[in-house]
């Protein structure tokens, strides 16, 4: 065995989308593989059996493509279109990108073929079986050509301000995003691929009462409802209900009711493990007669739960409940819930979980090889959290999970490297996927993947601006700010109490929250050695950015003030007498205009920085060669700060100078938490 690499880590196989066959006997899964070199990924359709064994190669799964919200925004996720099952379960069908365009994809489910269905003018947005499995149905937008057309017409005349969201991307590189199209054609297709044709209008109706049946509606409407019940073989019914239906909010408390016969009395589930706000799923189970519930729960919000109930008898039993376990995708198979899962030190995979025992089996591991790895043992924490000052309703409670080096020995004291942002998944990268995680362990740091309190109990009803303006009130100290930074110190001294840390060699940084955070934890207190992160501060530019000048936008309550007194308490640039710590900056080049003051302003103090600049890139970067880069740079970076260590690596001689010097820049700033004056670094080889 051998310890873990930047490169192993990048190429680690993802699952994106998991559905199960009509008989339940089988599933079908996209993997996607990073390829830093070529710069893009494989992306491949396999089937698998829910009893075991091995997987069945089906098809190429074309082009990665990233998840575009109706508004037109990207963020980095990658889009998770699930294939769809043929009624005999002898094919599925998908849409794939090739060439810019999205067409309509058929495999069949034993690898004897693959084969492209459509051929549209435009991209296929949805699809489904009819229910003969002789043809489908998919529906299209505008045509590609007409799309283009419109767009080189705009380009030449000017991009009206109006036509972007907000300024933030007006200002930004690139044309206005384009919205989805609400208006949908609707075509139909043999499943051979002959006779594509627009739908007649009772094929319309067809295709969407299909697509009701598949999505739970089409059936009775309950006006609390939260979502579409459930329904048993016999016509029982269950569902999610607000229990106060004046809950308007973005996570309304919900509690599972049913009928146990159609037109019946409602059956209310009295225990608290059928109510909360985050409850994913529901199914109907017809062989036990009862309710499974998947939801989020427990002290901190993010234990990952699955429950049965009896709407007969009352009973509620737990089968599941994890916080060191991540659950995507699931569905019920007879007996099981199938799921995609991953764990702190397993990455994604396949597996059911037994719903009469609870017992967890993995069904399919895309990364066998991973099991070649030594890592470093994983253990999971919790603590309080800070005082909730301002009554927003966060967890009482904060986990994470501390990662070991593969041969940790407690009578040595250990540089450590805190992940804020999420928690609970595979300890790969945090949130934005630009830390390595398990390699930093690999090369001897301890480290916390900590996660940010939610105050999910505040938006059960009211605005969203609202609840943002109290979120960040001066007159409670910006209680969002002051409850995610003082709750991540509070997890630094637990991970003190439990392993041996050099509090003089500590580091931070991630993605979005994991980066203003911690620049404002760097204001707050001196903790850190170094930090790396992919975004600035909170600055003034956020009431400037988040909407588009009159007469152009509807002009709604803005979130935050425009005033001085409100941004410079929490503006890095305006304390620049309070950093510590050396900052590594990666910014995607779409975001660096919201960087540049408090860079300048760290160039004009003289405070040591490196910056750097990504083209292409979204919120959260997601090219493969940029995510090996960062990784790289990062673990040098933290070697270099935590451990006076260097590579040897010709290729980094350049890096190295510049930083040395600005190590000279550090010894001078009375800030820091560890004295840099006349530190030398050993040339250790280090192994990405």
């Amino acid at each position: 065995m051998r310890l873990i690499t930047t490169d192993d880590l990048a190429r680690i196989r993802d699952i994106d989308t998991l559905s199960i066959s009509p008989d339940g006997a089988r599933f079908a899964i996209l993997v996607r593989q990073a390829d830093p070199e070529a710069n893009t990924y494989r992306m491949a359709w396999y089937v698998g059996q829910l009893d075991g064994g091995a997987l069945t190669y089906v098809g190429d799964g074309g082009e990665a493509r990233l998840m575009t919200s109706p508004n037109g925004i990207q963020t980095g996720d990658f889009e998770a279109s699930p294939a769809r099952w043929s009624p005999d379960g002898s094919s599925i069908a998908y849409t794939v990108r090739r060439i810019g365009e999205v067409q309509l994809w058929t495999s069949r489910t034993d690898g004897s073929g693959q084969r492209q269905v459509t051929r549209n003018a435009a991209d296929v947005r949805d699809f489904a079986w009819n229910e003969d499995g002789r043809s489908l149905f998919f529906t299209v937008g505008q045509a590609r050509a007409a799309l283009a057309a419109r767009h080189e017409a705009v380009e030449r005349s000017g991009h009206p301000l109006q036509s972007f969201r907000t300024l933030y991307h007006a200002v930004n590189s690139g044309p206005p995003l384009p919205s989805l199209d609400a208006a949908l054609a609707t075509w139909i297709v043999d499943a051979d691929g002959r006779d594509e044709r627009a739908a007649a209008e009772a094929e319309q109706d067809d295709f969407t009462a299909i697509r009701e049946r598949q999505s739970g509606g089409g059936v009775a409407e309950i006006s609390a409802a939260l979502r579409p019940p459930v329904i048993a073989a016999d016509g029982a019914m269950a569902w999610l209900e607000r229990d106060d239906p004046g809950q308007t909010g973005m996570f309304p408390f919900g509690r599972l009711r049913a009928t146990l016969a159609p037109g019946g009395d409602p059956v209310v589930c009295g225990d608290p493990r059928c109510a909360g706000q985050i409850i994913r799923e529901i199914w109907w189970r017809d062989t036990a007669d009862e309710v499974a519930i998947w939801s989020l729960d427990g002290p901190t919000d993010l234990r990952q739960s699955l429950y049965a109930w009896s709407p007969r008898s009352g009973a509620v039993r737990t089968v599941f409940s994890s916080a060191e376990t991540l659950l995507e995708a699931c569905g019920l198979s007879r007996h099981r819930l199938v799921c995609l899962r991953e764990t702190p030190l397993e990455p994604r995979h396949v597996a059911a979980i037994d719903i009469a025992s609870g017992a967890v089996t993995k069904i399919a591991d895309v990364n066998p090889e991973f099991a070649n790895f030594r890592l470093g043992r994983a253990e999971r924490i919790e603590w309080d959290t800070a005082a909730d000052i301002a009554r927003m309703g966060y967890a009482p409670r904060a986990g994470g999970i501390v990662l070991y080096p593969p041969d940790y020995d407690p009578a040595r004291a250990y540089p450590l490297f805190v992940a804020p942002y999420a928690s609970g998944r595979f300890l790969r990268g945090d949130v934005g996927d630009e830390h390595p995680l398990l390699v930093y362990a690999a090369n001897g740091f301890v480290v916390l993947n900590s996660a940010f309190p939610h105050a999910i109990r505040a938006f059960v009803e009211g605005d969203a601006n609202v609840l943002a303006q109290r979120a960040y009130d001066p007159a409670f100290d910006y209680p969002h700010l002051t409850m995610l930074s003082e709750t991540t110190f509070a997890g630094m001294d637990t991970v003190a109490e439990r392993a041996n840390i050099d509090a003089a060699r500590a580091g931070t940084g991630g993605v979005s929250h994991g980066a203003f955070v911690p620049l404002y934890m760097v204001q707050k207190r001196d903790r850190f050695a170094a930090l790396s992160v992919a975004h600035g501060s909170w600055q003034d530019l956020e009431y400037h950015f988040a909407r588009l000048p009159y007469p152009y936008g509807d002009q709604p309550q803005p979130m935050f003030p425009k005033d001085d007194a409100f941004w410079k308490p929490i503006d890095l640039r305006w304390h620049l007498d309070e950093v510590e710590a050396p900052v590594l900056f990666h910014a995607a080049a779409v975001e660096l205009l919201g960087m540049v003051r408090l860079i300048r302003a760290m160039s004009d103090a003289r405070l040591p920085f490196e910056a750097y600049s990504f083209n292409d890139e979204t919120h959260m970067k997601w090219q493969p060669a940029h995510r090996l880069t960062i990784y790289d740079r990062n673990l040098d970076w933290f070697r270099f700060w935590l451990q006076d260590i260097e590579d040897p690596d010709p290729a980094k001689a350049e890096q190295y100078e510049r930083w040395r010097q600005l190590r000279e820049l550090q010894c001078k700033n009375p800030r820091s938490v560890r004295d840099y004056c006349g530190v030398v670094s050993t040339h250790v080889q280090i192994e990405h």
